[in-house]
């Protein structure tokens, strides 16, 4: 997922891309909701570095191009999925007492901010509860720095 299929990456010094301009053909898998089931359930089963492998894969998943979606009703759909998936992680801290998770988690949480609109976020189920749960990690992730 994270190949510049169009060459609009010129800087490759960095592992950070904006946007993923994944191929219209991967339409279909990336926008199914098994795909991000199956990546979320995967990290939760699975101990480092195999869950932040999965978490890598999510980070990347919640990149793909806006216009990949039909529809802003399919684009909310992915977005939910995605706040949903984060929402449960939060809720039952799930590997993040890992350094590997916790370092990707927080990437993941900068990744959705930088490629989702707050007039989005604002829109999906769950958003409050989502917004409360990050807000909390935030605020322990300042108190035990040392730890982060």
């Amino acid at each position: 997922l994270s190949f510049d299929f169009i060459g609009t990456n010129p800087d490759e010094s960095t592992e950070d891309v904006g946007t993923i301009q994944a191929p219209t053909s991967w339409r279909e898998v990336l926008s199914d909701s098994a795909t991000t089931d199956l990546l979320f359930y995967f990290y939760a089963n699975t101990e480092p570095p195999q869950s932040s492998k999965a978490m890598e894969a999510i980070i990347l998943l919640s990149s793909v191009r806006r216009s990949l979606f039909p529809t802003d009703k399919d684009r909310a759909a992915f977005l939910g999925r995605l706040v949903n998936g984060i929402r449960e992680m939060l809720k039952q801290r799930t590997g993040l007492q890992h350094q590997e998770n916790y370092h990707q988690f927080c990437r993941l949480l900068g990744r959705l901010k930088a490629n989702y609109q707050l007039s989005e976020l604002v829109k999906a189920e769950g958003y409050l509860d989502w917004l409360e749960l990050a807000a909390s990690f935030t605020v322990q992730s300042i108190q035990n720095w040392q730890y982060s």
